[in-house]
Protein backbone atom coordinates (compact mmCIF):
# COMPACT_ATOMS: atom_id res chain seq x y z
CA UNK A 1 0.00 0.00 0.00
CA UNK A 2 2.81 2.57 0.80
CA UNK A 3 5.34 0.78 -1.19
CA UNK A 4 4.26 2.11 -4.44
CA UNK A 5 2.38 5.76 -3.80
CA UNK A 6 4.84 6.69 -1.29
CA UNK A 7 3.56 10.23 -2.10
CA UNK A 8 -0.15 10.34 -1.44
CA UNK A 9 0.99 8.15 1.65
CA UNK A 10 2.37 11.00 3.35
CA UNK A 11 0.82 13.55 2.34
CA UNK A 12 -2.80 12.04 3.52
CA UNK A 13 -0.78 10.77 7.18
CA UNK A 14 0.69 14.35 7.18
CA UNK A 15 -2.83 16.08 6.26
CA UNK A 16 -4.39 14.15 8.85
CA UNK A 17 -1.93 14.62 11.69
CA UNK A 18 -1.97 18.56 10.93
CA UNK A 19 -6.08 18.85 10.70
CA UNK A 20 -5.75 17.28 13.93
CA UNK A 21 -3.52 19.21 15.90
CA UNK A 22 -4.58 22.48 14.27
CA UNK A 23 -8.22 21.47 15.70
CA UNK A 24 -7.31 19.68 18.93
CA UNK A 25 -4.26 20.50 20.08
CA UNK A 26 -2.19 17.48 21.23
CA UNK A 27 -5.30 16.61 23.37
CA UNK A 28 -7.90 14.03 23.10
CA UNK A 29 -11.01 15.10 22.07
CA UNK A 30 -13.86 15.46 24.35
CA UNK A 31 -17.27 16.82 22.64
CA UNK A 32 -18.66 16.28 19.59
CA UNK A 33 -16.57 18.70 17.59
CA UNK A 34 -13.54 17.25 19.03
CA UNK A 35 -14.95 13.62 17.48
CA UNK A 36 -15.62 15.17 14.09
CA UNK A 37 -12.23 16.61 13.91
CA UNK A 38 -10.61 13.03 14.47
CA UNK A 39 -13.09 11.66 12.38
CA UNK A 40 -12.41 14.03 9.75
CA UNK A 41 -8.60 13.70 10.15
CA UNK A 42 -8.39 9.55 10.09
CA UNK A 43 -10.85 10.29 6.90
CA UNK A 44 -7.74 12.28 5.47
CA UNK A 45 -4.58 9.59 6.47
CA UNK A 46 -7.36 6.51 4.91
CA UNK A 47 -7.80 8.96 2.11
CA UNK A 48 -4.04 9.39 1.39
CA UNK A 49 -3.26 5.18 2.32
CA UNK A 50 -5.85 3.95 -0.66
CA UNK A 51 -4.63 7.24 -3.27
CA UNK A 52 -2.41 6.24 -5.95
CA UNK A 53 0.36 8.55 -7.36
CA UNK A 54 -0.22 9.52 -10.66
CA UNK A 55 2.90 7.92 -12.11
CA UNK A 56 2.23 4.41 -10.46
CA UNK A 57 0.56 1.47 -12.54
CA UNK A 58 -1.86 -0.90 -11.51
CA UNK A 59 -0.20 -3.63 -13.70
CA UNK A 60 2.57 -6.12 -13.29
CA UNK A 61 3.78 -5.40 -16.50
CA UNK A 62 3.23 -1.61 -17.52
CA UNK A 63 3.55 -1.04 -21.71
CA UNK A 64 4.55 2.11 -23.36
CA UNK A 65 1.85 4.38 -24.09
CA UNK A 66 0.21 4.57 -27.13
CA UNK A 67 -0.28 7.31 -28.79
CA UNK A 68 -4.12 8.29 -30.09
CA UNK A 69 -4.66 8.72 -33.72
CA UNK A 70 -6.85 11.96 -33.77
CA UNK A 71 -7.83 10.64 -37.58
CA UNK A 72 -9.18 7.31 -36.46
CA UNK A 73 -12.96 7.27 -35.38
Amino acid sequence: MVSGSWKTSVIGILGGVVNYFVALGPNLPTDGKGWGAAFVSAFLVALGLASKDANVSNSQNPGPATPVDPSVK
